[in-house]
């Protein structure tokens, strides 16, 4: 019940909060045929903000750090690979939410019901990858140590951003959200609330 009001909330912000909250931002946007690969939902919401279709399948789910740079070291391979449904992750064992492994990268669909429901979406969504529009965000969450971080930070991707609870004035493309500096990471959900304070997405997205 809890999350199939959640997805009815998301519909309702997707429709009728979204053109009016975000119309200017909408306008402002050029670059309108872009993938986000994220680490978390954050990809998502930019979709939503700007009426655009999911032109990616990282949606509804997470990935921890470890695993997120493997992917991103070679991401048409691992989406190249078939999802395998399994019934518990080596990082927090045995889950309540459909659980798949991409070859040794575990991809939790945190917010979808059935497995069926998972791959149905991700194979859809994969095949809209636009690999010569590639857009990379790291939370400093999921397991994401500091060397992780720093490794993140130092791969040869044209478009990457760090969101983080704490100051890193070494690292390149870190962005703080200021108001978490209390915290030691991102907490679930709150980059997606509060990232529009301290960060400027679509001048990203355009390449300005």
């Amino acid at each position: 019940m809890k999350e199939k009001l959640r997805k009815l909330g998301l519909r309702l912000y997707i429709k009728y909060i979204c053109p009016i909250r975000f119309r200017k931002e909408k306008k402002r946007l050029i670059n309108k045929d872009f993938t986000i690969v994220s680490d978390n939902c954050w990809g998502a919401r930019v979709y939503q903000e700007h009426g655009l279709p999911y032109r990616t399948p990282f949606v509804d789910l997470f990935i921890y750090s470890e695993d997120y740079l493997k992917l991103v070291k070679d991401l048409k391979g691992y989406l190249g690979q078939e999802l395998v449904f399994v019934k518990n992750s080596r990082y927090i064992g045995e889950v309540n939410y459909p659980l798949a492994l991409l070859g040794d990268v575990e991809v939790h669909f945190l917010h979808y019901s059935t497995e069926r429901e998972a791959l149905e979406k991700w194979t859809r969504r994969v095949q809209r990858v636009n690999y010569n529009n590639l857009f990379f965000k790291m939370n400093d969450s999921d397991g994401a140590t500091r060397s992780l971080l720093y490794e993140f930070d130092r791969l040869p991707l044209e478009n990457k951003i760090i969101f983080t609870a704490k100051a890193y004035p070494d690292l390149k493309h870190a962005v703080q959200l200021k108001s978490l500096s209390h915290q030691n990471e991102i907490l679930n959900g709150q980059d997606m609330k509060i990232y529009r304070q301290y960060f400027d997405v679509e001048s990203w997205l355009d390449h300005v």
